[in-house]
């Protein structure tokens, strides 16, 4: 891969809370905005939590340069997979006995499948979860059919769930970033976030880190609000996501993300 002649900005994009509203839908002026960008000759990421088997085409239809799913843990660029970092599947088959043990719910996100204890009698706590991926063919999977291939691990507590002995175990090997005060938490190989992703690919492209805008909404975004040469919080974020970030514009419905590039004369 050629490093960049020129100098142009690379933006990167959450898509929960910040690419998508609150109806899973992308705002048409997020999708007029991003392709503008493009044309005036900068780079658009997604960067995401989610895993790239879970990320809908028509959200990959905008059109990005490039792509970093699972905390910085799978990354593409150009349509070339560039890094694919796996959860080792022995450690991960001595850590799903005591989760369930913990009543703790799990599924895995991986490249090409996510991963469901059970999808004929799911638990309640993970039904949402099923439908979010059922619209995508072939990618959800009951975790006992066969080898589990995946970047990250997420989590629901349950009421009655007994955390400590299932996360004391996951930290053990893994980072956790839990979404306080939501029941929810990610879990992701250590040394791996989406600042890692940026910085892999700045080291890439041979570009510098006040080449970078982000944005954001939700704590998993916070290294990479703080680590951007611009961080910007999505209208409706949390506390701990606005002070990490340099800006602050509206919520996707209110056409935040063509805001921001607008105010910073990317578009």
């Amino acid at each position: 891969m050629s490093k960049l002649s020129h100098a142009p900005a690379l933006v990167f994009f959450d898509i929960d809370g910040t690419l998508l509203d609150e109806q899973r839908q992308i705002p048409e002026s997020a999708r007029n905005a991003i392709r503008q960008l493009r044309r005036n000759g900068h780079l658009a990421f997604l960067n995401t939590g989610r895993s790239y088997a879970a990320i809908h085409p028509e959200i990959q239809e905008v059109g990005f340069d490039g792509i970093i799913a699972a905390n910085g843990t799978w990354i593409q660029y150009q349509g070339q997979l560039l890094y694919n970092k796996t959860m080792d599947p022995k450690v991960l088959s001595s850590i799903l006995p005591v989760m369930e043990e913990s009543e703790i719910d799990v599924w895995m996100e991986g490249p090409e499948h996510v991963y469901f204890e059970s999808l004929t009698s799911p638990s309640e706590n993970v039904i949402e979860y099923i439908e979010l991926f059922s619209v995508l063919p072939g990618v959800s999977r009951d975790w006992h059919e066969g080898p589990i291939v995946t970047n990250k691990l997420s989590y629901r507590l349950r009421p009655q769930s007994r955390p400590e002995p299932g996360l004391s175990l996951l930290r053990q090997h893994y980072t956790i970033v839990h979404k306080e005060p939501d029941p929810f938490g990610e879990v992701i190989p250590k040394g791996h976030s989406k600042a890692t992703g940026i910085v892999f690919m700045l080291e890439r492209l041979g570009c510098r880190q006040d080449q970078t805008y982000a944005f954001g909404d939700s704590l998993n975004d916070v290294d990479m609000l703080t680590f951007a040469g611009v961080g910007i919080a999505m209208g409706g974020s949390r506390g701990t996501v606005l002070r990490a970030s340099n800006h602050v514009t509206d919520s996707p419905a209110e056409d935040g993300i063509a805001k921001a590039l607008r105010h910073f004369g990317l578009i």
